[in-house]
């Protein structure tokens, strides 16, 4: 039964990771004196960069 424990505490941990490595990538958008479209260019400057995950892999985001 530690075993599943183990599994479920990984998982959690790397939900955890990626949660935090998403908002550290999204968190100077939610600034609420930006304007719509410095919103955009900010959001388009992120999706043009790669960016390294919190496991070592290059990723990038789509811009809506």
């Amino acid at each position: 039964m530690a075993s599943r424990e183990d599994e479920d505490r990984r998982r959690a941990e790397k939900a955890r990771q990626v949660g935090l490595f998403r908002y550290s990538l999204i968190q100077d958008l939610l600034d609420t004196r930006l304007t719509t479209r410095e919103r955009g260019r900010l959001a388009r400057e992120l999706a043009e960069k790669e960016h390294t995950d919190p496991f070592g892999q290059q990723v990038r985001v789509l811009a809506m």
